[in-house]
């Protein structure tokens, strides 16, 4: 059910959306956003950990079909099906735990964790955009400065093929924007 074309990678370590969602960071009853819920395991933590509510938003809409239904009796959860790259940020404050599409990191980082509105957030990013934005390897295109990479040791949540991923973590720097 995977899609290579929309750069989809499917997390199915519990224990590891868990500590996706408690890395976030963030008051507990904050909207907490996964960017590309898929087939909605960080969702699925983010409404056993956190008291606010939660956006799932998907682009498949054979997956969005799965979550609505899914979710439907929980009035925290929205599942909003649109592409990622343009669905409107949330005006109140926001977390994001995510395992995103690794075709669109550079794109969605820019795009969602320089809203105003962001507070902090955890995503499951390719081991060599987490070094390049982290700086790890010197200095950063993105001109943000998110904390160093983790290693994951859990080759269940790898995705298939030889990319190799690791959850980073990000809180909101006040000097942002004149950094940007």
């Amino acid at each position: 059910m995977r899609s290579r074309q929309l750069g989809q990678n499917f997390l199915r370590n519990k224990r590891t959306a868990r500590r996706l969602v408690h890395s976030a960071g963030g008051e507990p009853d904050l909207l907490c956003v996964d960017l590309g819920a898929g087939t909605g395991s960080v969702t699925d933590s983010a409404v056993a950990i956190r008291t606010g509510p939660i956006l799932a938003i998907e682009y498949d809409h054979r997956l969005v079909s799965q979550l609505a239904a899914r979710y439907d009796s929980d009035p925290r959860v929205t599942v909003l099906a649109a592409d990622l790259l343009e669905a409107p940020l949330p005006d109140e404050p926001f977390v994001i735990a995510a395992n995103p599409p690794f075709n669109t990191s550079t794109k969605l980082v820019r795009r969602w964790m320089l809203s105003p509105s962001f507070v902090s957030g955890a995503l499951i990013v390719e081991t060599s955009f987490a070094r390049r934005v982290s700086g790890f390897y010197g200095a950063t295109k993105l001109s943000l400065s998110p904390c160093a990479v983790h290693r994951a040791r859990d080759r269940r949540r790898r995705p298939t093929g030889r990319v190799h991923a690791g959850p980073e973590r990000r809180d909101r720097d006040p000097d942002i924007r004149a950094a940007s």
